[in-house]
């Protein structure tokens, strides 16, 4: 995601939910942070955490402080990344950003060597989430070519 934003911003949420973005890399990168979309009304403790497809955690961050809604951003150690297809998502508490079936209607997001084509959904918190969608939760990877 770039400068997109969600079509609603207070859809409920489940006590425990992680959401998140599949995307697959072309070419190595080094990872600097991770940023979300924070609902209006959301609260809580938020953690970011970035899976290999295999479901194999390969990093993560928690946020401190933000804004009461909109893009937070919540910067890493930077380290490298290689090729292949991840899952970086964020805990929600009460509420969650997204875009119904924003993937179908739009199609995959490019951007510098990566490839965002789906949508991630799972129970509970910090576990890998296991259910894909064609719904946009705007979790978003902070890199450098």
């Amino acid at each position: 995601f770039t400068t997109q934003a969600p079509a609603s911003t207070v859809e409920p949420g489940w006590d425990g939910m992680q959401v998140g973005t599949e995307f697959t890399l072309s070419d190595s990168v080094t990872v600097t942070g991770f940023r979300y979309y924070k609902a209006s009304g959301e609260a809580g403790s938020h953690t970011a955490r970035l899976y290999r497809s295999s479901g194999t955690q390969v990093a993560s961050k928690s946020f401190s402080g933000g804004t009461s809604s909109g893009w937070q951003r919540v910067s890493v150690t930077p380290f490298p990344l290689a090729p292949g297809t991840y899952v970086v998502t964020v805990n929600t508490n009460l509420y969650q950003a997204k875009t119904g079936a924003y993937f179908d209607d739009d199609g995959p997001i490019y951007r510098e060597g990566l490839e965002a084509t789906g949508g991630r959904y799972g129970y509970p918190t910090g576990q890998f989430p296991s259910y894909s969608t064609s719904d946009a939760f705007f979790v978003d990877l902070v890199y450098v070519p």
